[in-house]
């Protein structure tokens, strides 16, 4: 019968002696020792989990859009829109006006410097355009609307909404005519700008770059009467060079210049005495931007020259004359 015996190493002393009943109780307690650890390990990998899954979650919070005259979560929204927030906004520095905030919107294109917003093919300046439509007016097939006014034909198409101050850019493409009125065929654009508190708070800032850009913006908020009436002032200018040469010396300089420049100040007054408050808001803005300044950024094209034999990008110098 075979049996195990348990020697005190480096001696021929024997220790004990089991039998094979002993055997099979050794490698039972054995095999019950290796289940309890992996059980053990199971659960602390279990009580790990949580932890771990609580640092990959992110919650996401719910886009609100408030320009079909009801407050609605995106997702419940039938209209196709994209939404800037505030740190949207911000995220872009090098932009000044909502505008060239829009560029990057899907659906929507600007045709020119001085041009009103392509959506979905459909021109917002309506079936009238250029000196015809600034003389004898036009109904545009979109609508701007800052803190609920709507921006006039000029104002959409040879001003520019500074971005300074802004607190959300709401973009409906596709018919809004009953939210927004007849003029809204094409889509609308909804701009919310930033609220008077009433605790004091202020911000400014300048900045400079090629082509002679410079601008600078400031803003300031807090209360009136304390807890009633609070106003908020900002004010926005900026400029540049525009990177066309008129070289023709006929070209009549001064206030035709083709330079961009923008200036702009914006006053809002809360009233909370009553409820709901209530809110007025009035702004001034000049704007002048060259109006062909893209169709320059395109003119490079392929020029073969008579003598050579391979192609070169030439720019194609505008000219206008006087």
């Amino acid at each position: 019968m075979p049996a195990l015996f348990l020697r005190r190493p480096g001696s021929s002393c024997v220790l004990a002696r089991l039998r094979p009943g002993w055997l099979h109780a050794l490698a039972c307690a054995a095999a019950l020792a290796c289940a309890a650890s992996a059980v053990s390990a199971a659960e602390q990998a279990r009580a790990a989990e949580p932890e771990q899954g609580k640092e990959k979650e992110r919650t996401l919070e719910a886009i609100t859009v408030t320009g079909e005259r009801i407050e609605r979560s995106l997702r419940d929204t039938a209209s196709s829109v994209s939404k800037m927030d505030v740190q949207d906004v911000e995220a872009q520095p090098g932009r000044s006006s909502v505008q060239e905030a829009l560029e990057h919107v899907p659906n929507v294109v600007f045709a020119g410097t001085v041009s009103a917003p392509v959506i979905r093919g459909q021109d917002a300046q309506g079936p009238i355009f250029g000196a015809s439509a600034f003389l004898g007016g036009t109904v545009p097939r979109a609508t701007i609307n800052v803190d609920g006014r709507y921006l006039s034909y000029n104002e959409l198409v040879f001003g520019a909404e500074p971005l300074w101050d802004v607190e959300s850019i709401e973009v409906f493409r596709g018919p809004q005519t009953v939210s927004q009125g007849a003029n809204s065929i094409a889509g609308a654009v909804v701009v919310h700008t930033k609220e008077p508190t009433f605790h004091r708070e202020g911000a400014a800032q300048v900045s400079a770059g090629g082509m002679r850009a410079r601008r600078a913006s400031a803003v300031i908020s807090g209360p009136l009467v304390s807890n009633e009436l609070a106003a908020r002032l900002a004010v926005d200018a900026s400029q540049r060079d525009t990177f066309i040469h008129y070289v023709n010396p006929r070209f009549a300089k001064g206030d035709t210049d083709q330079d961009f420049e923008s200036r702009s100040a914006r006053l809002k007054l809360l009233w909370q005495r009553l409820a709901p408050a209530h809110g007025a808001a009035g702004a001034h803005a000049h704007a002048r931007q060259p109006p062909h300044e893209r169709i320059g950024q395109c003119a490079l094209q392929p020029v073969r020259q008579p003598d050579a034999g391979h192609a070169q990008l030439q720019a194609v110098e505008q000219r206008r004359g006087g």
